[in-house]
């Protein structure tokens, strides 16, 4: 009985410090909702909706499914070259990093959330893995972010735009030659004295192969295009009078200013906001209009589905614990 009783209580210490790291992390979350958004001006614009923007608004908070499922595709892909893997598992993989990565300096705990739904096996697999997703994604919003700059930037009176212009055509060149001679550089790099004597999974960078790599560059591109969507919709039911096209050659730059931000998505609401205050209110757009807009797609892609992200992670570290 006494020995029972001292495993027992490791597990439950165990358990309950799991369970107040969830709530504090909950309270925190709710604490910065509200600090960020203005929940009963929001509540007034969303009373106000007609039939029609309630369904576009459904259409788009539907849309986080897809989003999310898309980047766990790639992480299952990549995943599965060398051992299979379930879509379920990489999608609660991906949700348990979002959550941490929310309350952290440029989602850095977005790696460690990543590999909780894992075997410790399978941890470093999942690590390069998700460095692969984050590049691959950051390297089609630069793509679609450099392209709107030069489109759109021309009509901004920016001090030094073109500077702005320069280091998004850099950066994607950069990425891009990245990417396309990826397979040759790791190859390469498998031949140097310095990584032979690295006690390193060579499999796993073999499997890295042009092909590998078109194919997530795809599905970031196939995913980005849905949240973009996602905005377009937001903006559209909260009654702009702007056209949609005008809004398409818009939004991609919001998207690469808010990366370009290396802070933790909720600490820094106001500044991915003010990305896109400094876009679309060359529209015409009042600063109220767009930091609601800001908001609600910042609690629709991130918010919701971090807090799933909670009760996964609550129901991965207890089933460990047993």
């Amino acid at each position: 009985m006494k020995e029972a009783l001292t495993i027992k209580k490791p597990l439950d210490f165990r358990k309950g410090m799991v369970f107040l790291l969830t709530l504090a992390l909950s309270i925190f979350l709710i604490h910065r909702i509200r600090a960020g958004i203005d929940i009963a001006e929001l509540c007034d614009v969303l009373a106000q909706l007609k039939r029609a923007d309630i369904i576009g608004l459904s259409v788009a908070v539907l849309l986080l499914i897809p989003n999310w499922i898309l980047e766990a595709i790639k992480l299952k892909y990549l995943l599965q070259e060398h051992k299979p893997v379930t879509l379920v598992s990489c999608l609660s993989s991906v949700l348990t990093g979002l959550t941490l990565g929310m309350v952290t300096p440029a989602r850095l705990g977005e790696y460690g959330g990543r590999i909780l739904a894992f075997d410790r096996q399978r941890r470093a697999d999942v690590l390069r893995s998700t460095l692969m997703t984050s590049l691959s994604q950051m390297t089609v919003t630069l793509l679609f972010g450099a392209l709107s700059a030069i489109i759109v930037l021309r009509n901004y009176a920016l001090i030094n735009s073109q500077w702005i212009l320069i280091s998004a055509g850099v950066g994607i060149l950069l990425m891009i030659a990245i990417f396309a001679y990826l397979p040759s550089i790791l190859s390469y790099a498998m031949q140097l004295p310095w990584y032979k004597k690295k006690d390193v999974k060579k499999d796993w960078l073999e499997t890295i192969t042009r092909k590998v790599v078109v194919t997530i560059i795809c599905f970031s591109a196939l995913r980005y295009v849905v949240y973009t969507i996602q905005f377009l919709l937001i903006l559209v039911v909260l009654g702009t009078e702007v056209s949609v096209g005008i809004l398409l050659c818009h939004i991609p730059l919001i998207f690469l200013l808010q990366t370009l931000m290396p802070l933790p998505p909720i600490a820094s609401l106001l500044s991915r906001a003010s990305a896109a205050v400094v876009v679309l209110s060359s529209l015409g757009l009042s600063d109220a209009y767009i930091l609601t807009a800001s908001g609600l797609i910042w609690v629709i892609n991130l918010v919701l589905p971090a807090f799933v992200g909670l009760g996964l992670i609550w129901k991965l570290v207890s089933r460990k614990g047993k």
